[in-house]
């Protein structure tokens, strides 16, 4: 590998397809983007409903895998429920 192979090895980025919900007082949170601002990934919210009780939201989340897997586990640390989709 040369060094052009490696540097697009290590930035390489990658995008996951969720289905966030979230309970009660975490409909308020701005947990979307906090996550932006904690891990090094892009959101983009392709569908969501929010009601009294509960919200949803379909999430396309970009990034190294790592940043991704730090940001569907602290999603779920915060109480969402996180399902994986189908990839895109």
């Amino acid at each position: 590998m040369g060094i052009d192979d490696d540097f697009r090895f290590a930035t390489a980025r990658n995008t996951v397809r969720v289905k966030l919900v979230f309970l009660n007082k975490l409909i308020k949170e701005p947990l979307i983007y906090e996550v932006g601002q904690r891990y090094d990934v892009i959101t983009n919210i392709l569908q969501a409903n929010v009601t009294v009780d509960e919200g949803w939201v379909t999430l396309d989340i970009n990034g190294k895998n790592e940043e991704i897997n730090n940001a569907l586990y602290w999603f779920s640390k915060q109480g969402a429920k996180v399902q994986l989709t189908l990839p895109i």
